[in-house]
């Protein structure tokens, strides 16, 4: 686990790389490759311990783009951009591979804070920069392609109301969590799914007369390992109790699926999800203590963050993405290379690409400590589900917690629902 004080050193690490950057030369470009894959799977999953050990590199190129990540991971997304923009300067005569890596990286984390358009007409800049030196198709990348569209779009804006919004949440017959909105002018239930960004099933995008923009927007992938087409649409008004968003792309997808993302809940600021309400905290607002640093897990092209908080189960400090999109307490993904599952049988499991599919599982029961109580938990491990996590949260856990997540103070806690009043 990473403490304060290495991120206190990597605050003014950009000031002091570039000499030491620039001298490097010495690795060769597969190295550098595997450093980079490595990285990139280290984000998604929040890896601070692996990231702190690559940290502490004497190889500088390691040294910096593990600060930078680290400082990602912790949703310090413009102290993240000083040091890969430092990365990029240093480097773009010497080792340009990794010097688009560091300025694509600064882009993403534009992308993370919300600005789709700056960040994609920095990705055109790069794509500029580097035409002499990469080949095409390390830099014809749908990010750089979709540029010109997402640059003609208007800013997505949120308003948020001062003092504290209470949105109400319910449970739909597949006992995940929705809630409900108005898109353009017209109710809709949404599930609200902390694990994926904002979706609309066709029927629904064409009922509410959401705009098409892309026809073809690449593909959906889901847990069961499947993937589906999905289009781009455009939403030009959507409010949550007295919330309102303007302007706000969504995926537009064949299947049965309306959810509500963390693209939405991270331009709220500071929200807490409760067992039946969405509390959003405005300008003026108290919002509960909590002071453990923020952990997101995201892709290096900056797709909406996931939430992990750091739990024991039977001993052992666990990163654990919160998913309220799933309707259980716990779930532990078990790969089948572990050996046949035990003490268990088959349920059918619905995601996102799929209609619902048989999965294996077997029961297990452990010692989950969180947010100061002990709980003894039984719970399934589902066999090969294509997440890189070994365990995951869901709605269920809200019986016991609430999620509390400050974006602005770069914070999260699991807090414990029977000290609520």
């Amino acid at each position: 686990m990473v403490k304060r004080t290495l991120l206190a050193l990597a605050i003014p690490l950009y000031a002091t790389l570039s000499p030491a950057l620039a001298a490097d030369g010495s690795t060769t470009l597969p190295a550098r490759q595997a450093l980079i894959l490595s990285l990139n799977h280290a984000l998604v999953v929040a890896d601070l311990d692996g990231l702190t050990t690559r940290y502490q590199s004497k190889d500088p190129v390691e040294h910096a783009l593990a600060a930078m990540a680290i400082e990602r991971i912790h949703g310090n997304f413009e102290q993240s951009s000083k040091i890969a923009r430092t990365c990029e300067t240093s480097l773009e005569a010497s080792d340009p591979f990794v010097a688009h890596y560091c300025a694509r990286f600064a882009a993403a984390n534009v992308r993370l804070m919300g600005d789709r358009q700056a960040s994609s007409i920095e990705e055109e800049r790069i794509a500029e920069r580097y035409k002499a030196a990469l080949p095409a198709d390390v830099l014809g990348n749908p990010d750089v392609t979709q540029a010109p569209l997402y640059k003609s779009l208007p800013p997505t804006t949120v308003s948020v109301p001062a003092g504290i919004t209470s949105i109400p949440l319910g449970k739909n017959p597949r006992r995940s969590t929705h809630i409900d909105v108005t898109i353009n002018g017209q109710a809709q239930q949404m599930v609200l799914d902390t694990g994926a960004y904002t979706i609309l099933s066709e029927d629904t995008a064409r009922k509410l007369g959401v705009k098409v923009l892309l026809e073809k927007d690449g593909g959906i992938r889901g847990a069961l390992g499947g993937s589906s087409d999905k289009k781009l649409g455009f939403v030009e008004k959507l409010t949550l109790g007295n919330l309102v968003v303007e302007n706000l792309p969504v995926s537009i997808v064949a299947q049965d699926r309306d959810l509500l993302g963390m693209d939405v809940l991270q331009r709220l600021g500071t929200f807490q999800l409760k067992r039946d309400a969405l509390l959003v905290y405005g300008a003026g607002a108290t919002a509960p203590g909590c002071d453990t640093p923020l952990l997101l897990g995201t892709t290096f092209w900056g797709a909406p963050p996931k939430v992990l908080e750091q739990v024991r189960i039977d001993g052992t400090l666990q990163n654990v993405p919160f998913d309220s999109g799933s309707s259980f307490y716990l779930t532990a993904i078990q790969p089948s290379t572990q050996g046949p599952l035990q003490r268990g049988g088959q349920f059918r499991l619905r995601d996102a690409s799929h209609g619902s599919q048989p999965v294996r599982f077997a029961r297990l029961t452990s010692q989950v400590e969180m947010a100061g109580k002990s709980y003894q938990l039984t719970y399934a491990a589902i066999e090969d589900i294509s997440l890189p996590y070994k365990f995951l949260f869901g709605e269920g856990a809200l019986q016991d917690v609430s999620l509390f997540v400050d974006f602005r103070r770069q914070v999260s806690c699991l807090l414990p629902r029977f000290e609520e009043k």
